[in-house]
């Protein structure tokens, strides 16, 4: 519902009150309240006008005075600090507070940042106020606010004023309250670092050990400020060292977290748990290789207290993996010279320490755990390994590293990742593999200067010895990008792989004449494998995903076949010719089936036959991997096999179906039309008895009959015309509206 016009202009007024309030301009705030403007109006930061003057950086006692002679409500709630008295208290006016409980404040009314009045004047340091509002009944544990009492709040001062909390307790403030920030006053003034008032409390009463607050105890509050003073006393009243609870878990895990090597051998000393449980990281070596200051020596020291290497748990899983993830090589080193499981899973998404290096991307780390032997083709839970993971950063120093250490693991990078990752500018890849794994990029000119026999041209060529390298070196492979102008007609389509074999120098009778040497591929996969055998499986696989790619086309065809085999409901003659052909397609599917199945047999067996040996690499010849190669190339074709069968099957009872649906359908469609046909039949024969009579009398008009020789009237014609159209209009009628009325005529002469 609309305002109107005089409520919206004294809203209007209402607002501009505020805003000069807040501003401290009296004498706009006398004209918009002559105005009529609402003075307990509520809104904005404040909440009302009046928490906005005793609030306002221009205090202007006479401007409260002035609101609250036009009837401010002095208790009026809201705004940031919940009302007026508040407000006041964080300006520090004494004027205006005392103008306030003349006026009838409530100085227990609850609300606001601070809670009450008397925690706002703790929090703020303001012992005049503390004083003057015990005096006025103010409630010492009241609770509520940030703090959650008077004497956490007093404990937790920035202005560190021991003689209001005195006065607190004095006044009979509760030592041991629960609640707030810090969870009692003990751990706000450790937290803070006020050693006098945590003396005063401890003199009071205040339990050093009780649970509560984002540190869980005391004593861990005051590691966490790093303050040896207030940590050596809280252990001479008796704080427990084992004491569990907290973010830490312990005060010997929060030494750790915070790198403090003094703390931490004080605690040992005192007989804290080195392999207890709990907090953040789970354990204290965790928490000490996690540590973001990278202290290795409170590792050592920790590890030479009996701290279990492997223990398990925490945000990271184990110490290692922490220390992978901080980036520091100097811990990795300590933590594997002491047996840590270099290739744990134990964190988060299936990460080893390698995952979680590359995560970090420290290159000191990684190359700590390369040395030591972590294994680079683990994959985590996103199916990534370590060097895919750092190619994926776009971290090329990180996988240049890791590519050295490959083994598998190179296959799995795109060529155009490593175009993009590696500086400089686009252009050719040059993989060498050997003992180690590098790559680079190369120019075309440099590629063009060498020796290789590129072209189709059957001709002698210089060939130097580093283009082939040494007879006992490895393979280098040659990735050739989209712009390429080289003539390699054998590359000619998309995908291709091409390989160059040398002859080998000093071979025996039994071993194999030549070996591989250059490799070129114009696939966007770095693998060019160092076996023809490899490559069998990968072939097969390809040949799976692309059946497997046919089949769910035939499968969508017939699904949507079917549904328009309802929608004719056998009146489409087309779609019986549709499923006719699809069957024939069903059969020429499975004839090139069987002889691609054939075909590979075939090329199987030769392959395994001695006429092919002289074009193997001497290193595979009868080799272990050579013969592991065949048999996952044999389960792969029986692989392919089944898919094959189990696809055609399947295709072929939908077919099957399909056609006895439509001819099911088509059917009943020419049934219902004989029906139709044989009720037509009918009807006519009935039209035409009714219209007998009219056909009579036509023919007496045929005959020599004269009936019109009487000469009857004009209007004779008109009354026989409108007769006949009559009884065929009823006729016509009867047969539209009744389904059957043959029938009904037929049963009725029964």
């Amino acid at each position: 519902m609309a305002r109107p016009k005089n409520d919206w202009q004294n809203w209007l007024w209402s607002m501009d009150l505020y805003k000069a309030a807040t501003a401290g301009k009296e004498d706009e705030v006398l004209l918009f309240l002559e105005k009529g403007a609402d003075v307990n109006a509520q809104g904005g930061r404040y909440g009302t006008t009046l928490q906005a003057a005793a609030a306002a950086w221009k205090q202007r006692p006479e401007i409260v005075k002035l609101l609250l002679e036009k009837g401010a409500d002095v208790n009026a709630q809201g705004g940031e600090y919940g009302n007026a008295l508040q407000a006041a208290v964080w300006q520090g006016n004494p004027k205006i507070v005392k103008l306030l409980l003349e006026e009838g404040a409530d100085v227990n009314a609850q609300g606001g940042k601070y809670g009450n009045a008397l925690q706002a004047a703790a929090s703020e340091g303001y012992l005049n106020f503390v004083k003057l509002f015990l005096e006025k009944g103010a409630d010492v544990n009241a609770q509520g606010g940030r703090y959650g009492t008077t004497l956490q709040a007093a404990a937790a001062a920035w202005k560190q004023r021991p003689e209001i909390v005195k006065l607190l307790l004095e006044k009979g403030a509760d030592v041991n309250a629960q609640g707030g920030e810090y969870g009692n006053a003990l751990q706000a003034a450790v937290s803070k670092g006020n050693l006098e008032t945590v003396k005063l409390l401890l003199r009071k009463g205040a339990d050093i050990n009780a649970q509560a607050g984002e540190y869980g105890n005391a004593l861990q509050a005051a590691v966490s400020t790093g303050n040896p003073k207030i940590v050596e006393l809280l252990l001479e009243e008796g704080a427990d060292v084992n004491a569990q609870g907290g973010k830490y878990g312990n005060a010997l895990q929060a030494a750790a977290s915070e790198g403090y090597p003094n703390f931490v051998k004080l605690f040992l000393e005192k007989g804290a748990d080195v392999n207890a449980q709990g907090g953040r990281y789970g354990n204290t070596l965790q928490a000490a290789a996690a540590a973001w200051q990278k202290r290795p020596e409170i590792v050592e020291l920790l590890l030479e207290e009996g701290a279990d290497v492997n223990a398990q748990g925490g945000e990271y899983g184990n110490a290692l993996q922490a220390a992978a993830w901080s980036g520091s090589s100097e811990t990795v080193k300590l933590l594997l010279d002491k047996g840590a499981d270099i290739n744990s899973r134990d964190g988060s998404e299936g990460r080893t320490p390698l995952h979680l290096a590359v995560e970090a991307g420290s290159i000191s780390a990684v190359a700590q755990l390369l040395k030591q032997g972590a294994l680079t083709n683990i994959r985590d839970f996103s199916d990534l390994n370590p060097l895919e993971l750092a190619a994926q950063r776009g971290d090329y120093r990180i996988a240049l590293l890791l590519l050295l250490r490959s083994t598998d693991s190179h296959s799995f990078v795109k060529a155009s990742t490593w175009r993009t990752l590696l500086p400089g500018s686009p252009g050719h890849l040059e993989m060498t593999i050997a003992n180690t794994t590098t790559i680079r990029k190369t120019s075309e000119s440099d590629i063009t200067s060498r020796g290789y026999p590129l072209s189709q041209e059957v001709k002698e060529f210089a060939a130097r010895t580093d283009d082939f390298m040494g007879v006992n070196s490895g393979s280098r492979r040659i990735l050739l990008s989209d712009t390429s102008d080289l003539d390699i007609r054998g590359l000619e389509k998309t995908y291709g792989i091409l390989w160059m074999m040398t002859k080998r120098q000093d071979i025996t009778a039994s071993e194999s004449a030549l070996e591989s040497k250059i490799y070129f591929s114009t696939s966007e996969y770095a693998q060019v494998p160092s076996r023809a055998a490899d490559l069998f499986a990968p072939l097969v696989q390809q040949l799976l995903q692309e059946w497997d790619r046919t089949f769910q086309a035939a499968e969508s065809r017939l699904a949507i076949k079917r549904t328009e085999l309802l929608r004719a409901n056998g009146r489409n003659p087309r779609l019986i010719r549709d499923l006719l052909g699809d069957a024939q397609l069903w059969d020429l599917l499975r004839r090139s089936c069987n002889k691609q199945i054939a075909e590979l047999m075939a090329f199987r067996n030769k392959y395994e036959s001695q006429s092919w040996v002289v074009l193997r690499d001497n290193e595979s010849t009868g080799s272990e991997e050579e013969n592991k190669a065949m048999v996952i190339f044999q389960d792969q074709i029986n692989r392919l096999e089944e898919v094959y069968s189990e696809g055609l099957k399947a295709l072929m009872e939908t077919s099957k179906d399909l056609i006895q649906l439509e001819f099911n359908l088509t059917s009943i469609s020419e049934a219902q039309k004989s029906a139709s046909t044989n009720k037509s039949m009918k009807r006519l024969s009935w039209i035409t008895f009714v219209f007998l009579p009219l056909m009579f009398i036509a023919s007496l008009f045929g005959m020599n009959i004269d009936i019109l020789a009487s000469n009857p009237p004009w209007w004779f014609y008109i009354l026989f015309a409108v007769a006949t159209t009559l009884l065929t209009l009823a006729v016509w009628l009867i047969f539209k509206h009744n389904s059957d009325p043959e029938q009904d005529l037929e049963n009725g002469q029964r």
